[in-house]
């Protein structure tokens, strides 16, 4: 898509071309990289007003922080993703939910905002976002010690793909679930 764009001269479609890149990056475990091409591409989706886009990558911009322990910057990238999107309703919203609660210490319960991500997923026919959410839930109840909760929790997400291979976000639910079926609770 990017060599197509860039024959072509089609701005728009580089950068959202060169942004995926960045979160394929971030997917392969190359954090510094991913992130650095994500910041790359903000400023151009900012001037050109790519709303749609523009939250999506904020979200990966904002796990990726969280996840490099930036969570001045993953809170900042959640927050204007969710400005953007104007309180409206927006496809991204139970990614949003998600990632919050990744961030959320104890006191801004972490549960509950899982919980409230994994609804509307559910509720907008995102089993993708159901899945990813289920997985993180999944692995917050066993550090809990509630395996035996998050194990059913991840069982009923998983259902929609039993036929899928296992591939990302499958790949990691199918073997956390392997690990929650292997222990006690």
């Amino acid at each position: 898509m990017l060599s197509a764009a860039t024959k072509r001269e089609l701005p728009l479609w580089m950068s959202v071309s060169r942004a995926f890149l960045g979160w394929c990056e971030l997917e392969a475990g190359r954090l510094a990289n991913g992130i650095e091409i994500l910041e790359g591409e903000r400023g151009f989706q900012r001037v050109a007003h790519v709303a749609y886009w523009l939250p999506m990558y904020l979200c990966w911009l904002a796990e990726a922080y969280a996840d490099t322990g930036r969570l001045k910057e993953a809170k900042a990238s959640l927050q204007k993703a969710r400005s953007i999107m104007g309180g409206s309703s927006f496809w991204y919203d139970a990614e949003c939910l998600r990632i919050e609660a990744r961030m959320a210490g104890e006191e801004e319960h972490p549960e509950s905002l899982f919980e409230q991500a994994l609804s509307l997923a559910r509720q907008r026919g995102q089993m993708g976002f159901a899945l990813r959410t289920a997985r993180c839930l999944a692995d917050y109840l066993s550090e809990k010690g509630q395996s035996g909760r998050g194990r059913d929790v991840l069982q009923e997400a998983i259902l929609p793909f039993v036929d899928q291979p296992d591939r990302g976000d499958r790949a990691q639910a199918r073997a956390l679930l392997r690990s929650l079926q292997a222990s006690p609770g």
